[in-house]
């Protein structure tokens, strides 16, 4: 079994840094409680689309994200397996999906995961790594993990 491509994730997070960056201005606040080697986990919470891109787009070491097989279709398989992005069978234990997300860690890469899935609502209270929520950020001196701030919409 073959791990994900780090070169991949680069050239996806480059991306990410473009599209983020382009279109948004968003703020990282805590981004250097990342290590800047050996293995990492993001755990992320999931209430849009463009969180994983997100993710890649501000963080500052290349991501790999577990995705659900479905996004896995047609143009986007080869774009998310080029770019480093694992394929995660939601519906069973995948333990392909594990075994590739530990080699990930083993190899000292970052791991990003959607710890949630599909069970939370938008309207949750939460507060964590990449919260986006106000009660993060009424806490956000007293929170320990980097987050971002939502993007007020289009840079212009």
């Amino acid at each position: 079994m073959s791990l994900p491509s780090e070169r991949g994730a680069e050239v996806g997070r480059r991306i990410g840094v473009g599209l983020m960056y382009g279109l948004w201005r968003p703020r990282v606040l805590g981004a250097w409680k990342l290590p800047a080697s050996g293995p990492a986990i993001l755990a992320v919470n999931h209430s849009h689309n463009i969180d994983g891109p997100m993710v890649m787009g501000v963080s500052p070491r290349p991501t790999h994200f577990l995705i659900k097989k479905e996004a896995f279709v047609g143009p986007l398989n080869p774009f998310l397996t080029g770019i480093g992005q694992l394929q995660v069978d939601r519906a069973s234990a995948d333990r392909n999906a594990v075994t590739r997300a530990l080699g990930v860690l083993e190899a000292g890469g970052v791991l990003g995961i959607f710890p949630e899935g599909t069970r939370a609502r938008a309207t949750s209270p939460r507060c964590g790594p990449g919260s986006r929520t106000s009660r993060c950020a009424a806490e956000r001196r007293s929170c320990p993990w980097p987050y971002w701030e939502a993007p007020s919409g289009p840079a212009g």
